[in-house]
């Protein structure tokens, strides 16, 4: 009876071995974090990709595949030839209720100076269209005098008001702010105040949680870009208008959409593009 030389058998151990990783890797390239409906649309984020679709339709109305590698398209092209160049950028699903998706976005630029952002971004699915994501403003939303009332609750705004100001509504608030530095300080970080877009301020959230008729909403701030930390979220708890109470009854009992306190912890989809100076 001949007898495996102890090379081969320590061959087919590593190719055991190597095969296993294959296999996780391969699943873990497929993996699936969510998938499901809300409305009338249809959601899949996976390690791939983030997409939506109409229900029923495989025409894609949002893919953040395409659109991250558009955008590296559009920076090469404007950058001198031969520049050296780095782009990550990662997309996590954060709530889905009705048509609002909300998502963290995360990208890290390296192009002449680095460069890092890190946001919430909510878009509604009923307006979005190859030219615009259609961001959403927290008051197309909810009452302008509940969302007044809960930001003018919490310290971190409290801390960013000018000694002595007393602003009587949203509008008079957000005008506060703007005066001011545009930035509060948290923990040795500046982090910008959530109304960069003006013509949708308060667009950087996302919903967290429902009792009791009200929905926690996480409003973001980004961090200055030399910070290198995660945005800093502010929780508004906000009553739950008449008019969208079924979606977010639907989210919450998982029936249709997502709340962030359902998302997977730690996954996100992640895209890196390069090229190499000249």
């Amino acid at each position: 009876m001949s007898r495996q030389h102890p090379v081969f058998s320590l061959l087919l151990c590593y190719s055991a071995v190597l095969a296993g990783q294959l296999q996780a890797q391969s699943a873990e390239l497929g993996r699936t974090f969510w998938r499901g409906n809300s409305g009338e649309y249809s959601i899949e984020w996976s390690t791939a990709n983030l997409k939506v679709t109409r229900t029923g339709s495989p025409v894609l109305i949002f893919d953040a595949a395409a659109m991250t590698n558009a955008d590296w398209i559009e920076d090469k092209r404007i950058q001198p030839e031969g520049q050296s160049m780095y782009v990550s950028v990662s997309y996590r699903l954060l709530s889905v209720v009705g048509p609002y998706l909300s998502m963290n976005i995360d990208e890290s630029r390296e192009v002449f100076l680095n460069a890092e952002d890190a946001k919430f971004s909510t878009i509604d699915l009923d307006r979005i269209s190859p030219r615009s994501l259609a961001p959403v403003s927290l008051t197309s939303i909810f009452p302008k005098e509940d969302i007044f009332a809960a930001l003018m609750a919490d310290r971190i705004i409290a801390k960013a008001l000018p000694a002595g100001s007393k602003p009587n509504s949203l509008k008079e608030l957000i005008e506060i702010l703007q005066g001011s530095d545009d930035r509060v300080a948290v923990g040795g970080c500046d982090y910008w105040l959530p109304y960069e877009d003006p013509t949708h301020p308060l667009s950087d959230f996302a919903f967290q949680d429902v009792k009791n008729g009200k929905v926690a909403v996480r409003l973001s701030l980004s961090p200055d870009h030399f910070c290198h930390v995660p945005v800093l979220q502010l929780e508004l708890w906000l009553p739950i208008p008449e008019a969208h109470r079924s979606w977010f009854t639907d989210a919450k009992e998982r029936r249709s959409g997502l709340l962030m306190v359902d998302v997977p912890s730690d996954v996100s989809t992640s895209f890196e593009f390069s090229q190499e100076g000249k």
